[in-house]
C-alpha cells in the first residue's frame, strides 16, 4: 500500500468510491470540491494494487488551532475506507504510512500551504 496526493488521473476511481455511512466523514468528491477553493486542503489517497482503498485530507488551515497551538500542525479530515474494502487493515496501514509520507513530502506540502 502507498499514499499519494490526489491528481485528476484518479477522478474516475474517486467517483466510484463508496461510503455507506457518512455520519463522521464526507465523500471524497465533496472534499475535492473544497480543495479546489483552498490551497491548505490537500486530498490524500491510500492506494493498494492501483485501487483507491482509503481517502483523507491534510488541512493546514486555521481549524487546526482548535486542537493545537502548533502552527506547523496538520489536521487530518474526512478519513475513510471505501465500504467495499473495510476490515482489511487499510485504514490502520494508511495511518502507519503517514509519518514517512509526511517526512518525504513535507517540504512539498508546506510550499503548497
Amino acid at each position: 500500500m502507498e499514499l499519494r496526493f490526489y491528481d485528476a488521473s484518479y477522478q474516475q476511481e474517486v467517483e466510484a468510491y463508496q461510503l455507506i455511512d457518512l455520519s463522521f466523514t464526507a465523500l471524497p468528491n465533496a472534499c475535492l470540491r473544497v480543495s479546489q477553493k483552498r490551497v491548505d486542503y490537500r486530498p490524500i489517497l491510500g492506494i493498494e494494487n492501483d485501487k483507491i482503498v482509503c481517502f483523507f485530507v491534510l488541512d493546514s488551515g486555521n481549524d487546526k488551532f482548535k486542537y493545537s497551538d502548533n502552527s506547523k500542525s496538520l489536521l487530518l479530515r474526512a478519513f475513510s475506507t471505501d465500504s467495499r474494502e473495510t476490515r482489511k487493515g487499510y485504514a490502520r496501514q494508511s495511518l502507519l504510512l503517514l509519518p514517512k509520507f509526511l517526512e518525504t513530502t513535507i517540504q512539498h506540502i508546506m510550499k503548497l500551504f
